[in-house]
């Protein structure tokens, strides 16, 4: 017996069964308007998360920055300041507000020339500018250490670095005309001749720094914005920690 042929129809069906399928366009549609819906979702999320990564990381730098220099202080038995640095960044969203952007280490020698001569400010470490968009922040109570109203901070400008060594130091650290600054100093034993500094809960008797993004900058009524980094400062001890929510 012959084995049984399938029919042609037979066969056009199983051929036209065996076609793989794609999709169709409505529902390339569906898919791509679901995948919109959760990057919508997930994108604010993921944005904090990097903000709040390079604030931390910024912090701590400039952190260990101030360590550092009440280590030079003891350990070489000299006066060291620690400059902030206010000035204008036309490549920043705030591009005509002057606001701290930078630290800077100094320390002050002898003139050669002997008593005749200004004490010579030299440069003890590199100037660590913040990376964009991070700032100090501006407001009553927040950084103390920042703040030129405050009467125990010291304060000064300089125009090209004119008040620094040249030979130490290039003639204009940031690309900037000039800046303003504040300063923390440590002295020989690693104190800061500060006083004991009042303020609210958890900065409380003590001096600080907040770090904030750029468009928080402007902190009124003691609110913090919810991704902030603070430098706190004993004012007796001169030793500094963070406090991060």
């Amino acid at each position: 017996m012959e084995p049984l042929k399938p029919s042609i129809a037979t066969m056009r069906t199983l051929t036209r069964n065996s076609k793989p399928h794609g999709f169709t366009l409505i529902e390339l549609i569906a898919v791509i308007a679901v995948m919109a819906v959760l990057f919508g979702l997930v994108a604010p999320s993921v944005s904090d998360t990097i903000q709040a990564s390079t604030l931390t990381t910024v912090g701590d730098n400039i952190l260990n920055e101030i360590v550092a220099a009440q280590q030079i202080a003891v350990s070489e038995n000299r006066v060291i300041d620690v400059r902030f640095l206010r000035f204008t960044d036309p490549d920043s969203t705030l591009a005509t507000t002057a606001i701290v952007r930078a630290l800077l280490i100094t320390g002050t020698e002898d003139n050669p020339a002997g008593s005749a001569g200004a004490p010579i400010v030299k440069v003890i470490r590199p100037p660590i500018r913040f990376p964009s968009p991070i700032v100090a922040a501006d407001g009553a109570g927040i950084s103390t250490l920042t703040d030129a109203a405050e009467p125990n901070i010291g304060t000064g400008t300089s125009t090209s670095g004119s008040d620094v060594d040249p030979s130490a130091d290039p003639p204009n650290l940031f690309s900037e005309s000039s800046y303003s600054y504040t300063y923390l100093r440590f002295y020989p034993d690693g104190s800061t001749g500060l006083p004991i500094k009042s303020g609210t809960a958890p900065l409380t008797d003590t001096w600080h720094l907040t770090l904030v993004n750029e468009v928080d900058t402007v902190v009124t009524g003691g609110a913090l914005p919810s991704n902030f980094y603070t430098i706190v400062l004993d004012a007796v001890t001169g030793r500094a920690t963070r406090f991060r929510p």
